[in-house]
């Protein structure tokens, strides 16, 4: 609907002033000057006048306009009054014929359909969907004119998606990373500085029975040494400061803790295989080792692994240690009946093969279908075979100079240790033929 016309009160106020102040002029101007006036008369107030008239009608028809929309609006409300009595009639009327059919109305009653009760209700419903027709149809543009009702919500940025922040957990998910428990089953020490020597009995020295009188015959144990060497073993990561000041965690923390598995995961695999070149010497690496070759090309056997122990001298702590894809296949070996040879373990015992305890953590040994070559078992009484050797624990330097003009912090961890075969006679390797 278009807004009301209004004439400025000013305006006709200064045109009647206009007026006034010309009138005055008449008498006392001179023949040219009333020449003036008159086409100013003429020609300003004459188009005052025709606009002001106009102005006068489009008052007149806002107004004609005005009232019609309003009875329109008056005849609407009473349609929606009306509808709501017949509504509620109509409701009145369902339920009674509801009733009715409730009330035990035989088979060979006539149909409910036919009673004035059933058509005066399907004649208020026919009428109330031509009512609601109306209002649909020919006041369409006053239902599309309706203001769009808006929905703030989350999934919608500019509908208030942007007000609710991102939420970050508080817990960092770590996937599992699998070490060779190596450390765990050899002995470790410490050491005070880069280097030591170790002394080894060799040769035990011998004795013998002597009859009466007879001189005692010498003899001497052999003794021999293994040096020691720790090498660096050293982590390092760089760090931005914009990342550190805007992480929500303790990104220092998290580093450390990252390094401290990353060493335990690179040990394990040196105890394991390392060459002992600036690097500790493996368990797999010692030739003095004896190593002990499958009765079969390519296959592993619960016989093999009966031979192993076997090599081993008494006394010795002998463990076995294999992966698990090796502990897979162990399980999958059965009998000629298709029984499987290795049956659980019961009652609370130990896991054991033949009576030997095992792990299967040590994952960076080689798997029983790697082919020809392939070393994987081990039978060790790991205590005396390998030692560990520690010169220092793990030091951290945080380093904010080097790389301060890029504004990133270096973080360096070391620590000084090897591992060393000090006892070659204590392990046996079982190797696929």
């Amino acid at each position: 609907m278009s807004a009301t016309p209004d004439l400025s009160a000013e305006l006709a106020k200064m045109n009647t002033e206009v007026k006034s102040a010309l009138a005055q002029l008449h008498g006392a101007v001179d023949a040219k000057q009333a020449e003036t006036v008159k086409n100013i008369e003429e020609k300003f107030f004459k188009k005052y006048d025709e606009l002001a008239a106009k102005h006068q009608d489009a008052i007149l028809a806002h107004a004609k306009e005005k009232t019609e929309a309003e009875e329109k609006a008056k005849e609407i409300r009473a349609m929606f009054e009306k509808s709501d009595a017949k509504s509620i009639d109509l409701e009145k009327r369902v339920n009674d014929l509801l009733m009715t059919l409730a009330s035990g109305a035989s088979k060979k009653d006539a149909d409910p359909r036919d009673t004035e009760h059933y058509k005066a209700s399907m004649e208020a419903f026919k009428a109330d969907q031509k009512m609601w027709d109306f209002v649909v149809q020919k006041n369409h543009k006053i239902l599309m004119d309706t203001p769009e009702m808006k929905t703030l919500r989350t999934d919608v940025g500019a509908a208030g998606g942007f007000l609710v922040p991102q939420v970050m957990d508080s817990e960092i998910r770590k996937k599992i990373t699998e070490t060779s428990p190596v450390r765990m089953l050899c002995r470790n020490r410490t050491i005070p500085n880069k280097s030591m020597d170790v002394p080894i009995r060799d040769v035990l020295q011998s004795s013998w029975y002597e009859g009466e009188a007879e001189p005692a015959q010498d003899t001497n144990s052999k003794y021999a040494q293994e040096q020691v060497t720790t090498f660096r073993h050293t982590c390092r990561v760089d760090v931005t400061l914009d990342q550190l000041m805007s992480t929500p965690f303790n990104l220092e923390m998290e580093i450390s803790s990252d390094a401290s598995e990353s060493f335990a995961k690179t040990e394990g695999v040196k105890f394991l295989k390392g060459s002992g070149n600036r690097e500790p010497q493996g368990i797999l690496k010692d030739s003095r080792i004896v190593s002990v070759a499958t009765a079969n090309s390519g296959v592993l056997t619960f016989d093999d692994i009966a031979k192993l122990i076997g090599e081993l001298k008494s006394g010795y702590q002998g463990v076995l240690g294999f992966n698990r894809k090796t502990l897979a296949g162990l399980r999958q070996i059965k009998d000629g009946y298709g029984r499987p040879l290795w049956t659980p373990v019961t009652d609370g015992a130990p896991a054991a093969i033949w009576g030997e305890p095992y792990t299967d953590r040590m994952i960076d040994l080689d798997s029983y279908n790697d082919g020809s070559g392939s070393k994987p078992i081990v039978y060790a009484d790991w205590m005396r075979t390998l030692e560990v050797f520690d010169m220092v624990g793990m030091m951290v330097v945080r380093d904010d100079l080097t790389l301060a003009t890029n504004a990133k912090v270096r973080f360096i961890f070391r620590r000084w240790n090897t591992s060393r075969v000090l006892m070659p006679e204590a392990a046996k390797i079982l190797v696929i033929q």
